[in-house]
């Protein structure tokens, strides 16, 4: 698969291009997707520096969550909005080493429907305290 621009007319054109593969590889896809997101969106999407120091610096929690929330629209065809910042900076997690917390309980396997549970996310870091 070739790289696309990092765009919603680039998104839009990966879309077509994996529902033109077979159904076969279509869930190797959806699976790097699921599972390797930010191998994948490096692989797909023409990025610049600072969006690759961004997507690398990134939590791997909130880079999972996104792979799932990606891998849910391309599989069901849903409606996937692109809106990407004027100037990209570190994530806001690493420059004050916070944590992010994503936790859910559900289940879903490509081609059948999700059922969600319990959906949480958080931010969470130290304060210091001054005696």
């Amino acid at each position: 698969m070739k790289k696309v621009p990092f765009t919603q007319a680039g998104v839009d054109l990966k879309r077509v291009e994996l529902e033109a593969l077979s159904e076969e590889q279509f869930r190797i896809q959806i699976n790097e997707i699921r599972y390797r997101f930010r191998d994948w969106a490096t692989n797909n999407f023409q990025l610049n520096d600072d969006q690759l120091a961004y997507l690398r610096e990134t939590p791997d929690e909130f880079i999972n969550f996104q792979g799932i929330s990606v891998a849910i629209a391309f599989d069901y065809k849903l409606d996937l909005q692109l809106t990407t910042p004027d100037t990209y900076s570190p994530p806001i997690a690493s420059r004050r080493k916070a944590k992010v917390v994503v936790k859910a309980s559900g289940s879903w396997s490509p081609g059948e429907s999700v059922k969600i549970e319990k959906w949480y996310v958080g931010v969470g870091y130290n304060i210091p305290i001054f005696n």
